[in-house]
């Protein structure tokens, strides 16, 4: 998806300080985890970056429901 490739590029080039970002696809091949993380006290930048509204766009279309946001912590 093109979309999903432009966002995951863009945060690189507009270097937000102190993200992390992955998109994993799962061993079933239909499944996608797009994770994103961002340190304690960190704004999250995406709204910011054009690509991402173009993102979410797309993946609207090309999902079964709307995107889970869940906060993970580290073990």
């Amino acid at each position: 998806m093109a979309a999903t490739r432009d966002f995951l590029a863009a945060p690189g080039s507009v270097q937000p300080e102190r993200i992390r970002y992955a998109s994993i696809r799962v061993v079933d091949g239909s499944t996608f985890v797009a994770q994103f993380e961002l340190a304690d006290g960190t704004e999250d930048p995406r709204p910011a970056i054009p690509e991402y509204g173009l993102f979410l766009e797309q993946l609207r279309s090309s999902v079964d429901g709307p995107p889970v946001t869940k906060r993970l912590d580290v073990v």
